[in-house]
């Protein structure tokens, strides 16, 4: 008669081994089982064991922004030329008042002297203007014209040739005269004005002919050579101070409405892995009609890891108390994390500690929000590090 004798599976938890299976059937050992799949249980500190309890956390929007300098200026060409000199590549360093572009001057240096005999000539003008003044003056005094046929007399005898004969000019044609040399003048004047002014721009774009860098910075973009010709107008060269970056985001309406200037913000940058606290600078007056979003300005502290238009992610609180959420909390040193995803160990009904994958929020002040993946009440593992190695 043959015994059947059966062994179990025995768990050997504290050295984490497997057990065997051992079965005699038909006078038949088998010394060897195939190993057990199941995950090992290792031991834990029952003091480590924490409940979860639920707290009501503001949740907070993500968006996506970009770093910029807070100052950028786009030099623009006075006047038009030839670039006669360019200094400097993109990425150098710029002192303010530095020389940058300098257009050559040749053609508006002639025209600036062609205004000059304009206005000189103008002035030539209003002296005429005034002289003929004076005498259609004299001639309307004495009850003469300019153009009254006793000019070959003696003085005062064309005066009387022309009353004896009737042909003495009108009151009105004399007034009409001396309106008509009044107006000469008035002229004259406007024409020195208009010359005058003339001088004065093409001297005030001579002074701006030479691009010079408004303060310390960087050169950002270099838009033109050495050699190049330029029309007034034509951007050359765009300076930007990387000493002192923003964070540009557009931030949906109803997030804005709970932004103040000053306003502090977390920004997460990608050359670092812990995130920034920044300041909000300013918040435009107006919404994109096409996106309803509203543009933020936000100061990044100096020695923040950043540099222009590297990307950021910008932390928003939303600041309706009904999108207010509530999920449980667990302490940080609950987490444990395996390929980069954040798990707990769960205590179950029967003592024995599962993973578990969560999703988590926000911090709060007693630790860290789980969105999913646990309820309020659980027990978890606080000292998951140590629990960990001990697996």
């Amino acid at each position: 008669m043959s015994i059947k004798f059966i062994i179990p599976v025995i768990a050997t938890a504290l050295i984490g081994g497997t057990a065997t299976q051992v079965m005699s059937g038909n006078d038949a050992v088998v010394p060897e089982a195939e190993q057990a799949q199941t995950e090992p249980v290792a031991l834990y500190d029952p003091a480590n064991v924490v409940v979860t309890h639920n707290e009501t956390v503001m949740r907070d929007y993500t968006v996506g922004a970009t770093v910029i300098p807070r100052r950028q200026v786009t030099l623009s060409a006075q006047i038009s030329g030839s670039v006669r000199e360019i200094a400097g590549r993109v990425g150098d360093k710029t002192a303010a008042n530095q020389l940058l572009v300098g257009i050559n001057r040749d053609a508006m240096l002639a025209k600036r002297r062609a205004a000059i005999s304009a206005y000189w000539q103008a002035v030539s003008q209003a002296r005429n203007a005034q002289m003929q003044y004076q005498r259609q003056l004299h001639l309307a005094r004495n009850g003469e014209s300019s153009k009254s046929p006793g000019g070959f007399m003696p003085f005062g005898m064309d005066r009387t040739f022309n009353q004896f004969m009737g042909g003495g000019p009108s009151q009105m044609k004399r007034g009409a005269e001396v309106v008509a040399a009044q107006t000469a003048i008035a002229q004259a004047q406007n024409a020195i004005r208009a010359a005058r002014s003339k001088i004065e721009g093409i001297d005030a774009a001579l002074a701006n002919s030479d691009s010079r860098a408004p303060f310390d910075g960087v050169i950002f973009k270099r838009l033109v050579e050495q050699g190049d010709t330029v029309q007034r107008g034509q951007p050359l060269l765009v300076v930007a101070d990387t000493a002192h970056l923003q964070v540009e985001v557009d931030v949906p309406e109803a997030l804005a409405r709970s932004l103040r200037a000053g306003s502090p913000l977390e920004v997460n940058l990608e050359s670092s892995k812990e995130p920034v606290m920044a300041t909000v600078a300013q918040i435009f007056p107006m919404a994109d009609r096409v996106r309803h979003t509203v543009k933020v300005k936000i100061d990044l502290p100096e020695d923040a890891p950043a540099s222009a238009g590297m990307y950021a992610v910008v932390s928003v609180p939303e600041g309706d108390s009904a999108l207010a959420g509530t999920f449980p909390v667990v302490p940080n040193s609950a987490l444990t994390y395996r390929g980069g995803l954040p798990m707990v160990y769960v205590v179950g009904e029967n003592g024995a500690p599962s993973l578990r994958l969560v999703r988590l929020g926000d911090k709060t002040d007693s630790g860290i929000s789980v969105v999913s993946g646990l309820r309020g009440g659980e027990r978890v593992v606080v000292d998951s590090v140590r629990y960990t190695a001990g697996l």
